[in-house]
């Protein structure tokens, strides 16, 4: 039965908690209150559940069919795009822009699916978040898979966030990280890795492990769909919570040795040319 739906506006408000709990339901599987972002928003919610669905055989967040939650026009002016983990309910909040350098989050399939990908990871992925490897490493499975989701609904290359940036292509890019044109260059290698200073040294040194993951579906040369996607998927449930980038790239190569000689040598190559 597909996942339920409901996406709720803050009014241009700060998602504070007394707001969250009394905001307005402007789109749900029985209500549209005429909403355009909401309109835009709803059936992008369908399509990174079902493609975790079809792919991993999960259905929301837990796993337990309880509803994903939305709430959009949050702040006066604002470019954000954030997860929320509470003991009572989990929810993603988003802005309308800046007239600056953001549009709406909305406008990137990709971006929606990493924030709802930290849903996912909460209870999937055992690694601590933080200004460390493991914030890291949740960065870049949120970035790649987000991205999977994109290119699954509308194809397209390895960059995040086309059409969210006002002043950019997008925001970041997975297959060439030091893409000069991009919102946010990230590193390519261990040697480049950067000290944890603040969220955006986060997406820098996510940078390494996302380059290795191109680089190994370039690699591969088999033929199972996703195979490459899988053996991640696998790998980050069985990461320790403290993990560092090599003990997680011990893992994934664990797991790709399980798979079979081509996603192992397609797996290994990659790690090896990012430094790992």
């Amino acid at each position: 039965m597909p996942i339920e739906r409901r996406i709720y506006s803050l009014k241009c408000r700060r998602p504070i908690s007394r707001r969250i709990r009394k905001a307005e339901l402007v789109m749900s599987e029985t209500e549209d209150k005429g909403d355009s972002m909401a309109q835009i928003l709803f059936p992008m919610i369908r399509q990174v559940d079902e493609f975790f669905q079809t792919s991993f055989g999960r259905q929301g967040y837990q796993d337990l069919e309880r509803p994903i939650e939305m709430f959009i026009h949050a702040f006066k002016s604002s470019g954000i795009a954030r997860f929320y983990h509470t003991t009572k309910r989990d929810y993603i909040v988003f802005g309308d822009g800046d007239k600056k350098n953001f549009y709406s989050p909305v406008a990137a399939l990709d971006i929606v699916a990493h924030e709802m990908m930290h849903g996912y990871f909460t209870y999937l992925c055992p690694v601590k978040y933080g200004f460390s490897d493991g914030g890291a490493i949740l960065e870049h499975l949120c970035d790649i898979f987000g991205v999977k989701v994109r290119r699954h609904e509308e194809g397209g290359d390895w960059k995040v966030g086309n059409g969210y940036t006002r002043k950019t292509p997008a925001i970041r890019d997975l297959e060439n990280p030091k893409n000069p044109s991009m919102l946010l260059r990230a590193n390519e290698h261990i040697d480049q890795k950067s000290r944890y200073r603040s969220q955006q040294s986060l997406y820098e040194n996510a940078g390494i492990l996302s380059k290795s993951f191109v680089l190994a579906e370039n690699g591969y040369s088999g033929v199972e769909d996703e195979a490459i996607l899988k053996i991640w998927y696998k790998a980050l449930q069985n990461i320790p919570r403290n993990c560092d980038f090599n003990q997680f790239a011990h893992t994934v190569r664990a797991f790709a040795d399980l798979s079979g000689s081509e996603t192992a040598q397609a797996v290994d190559n990659a790690f090896k040319e990012v430094g790992l």
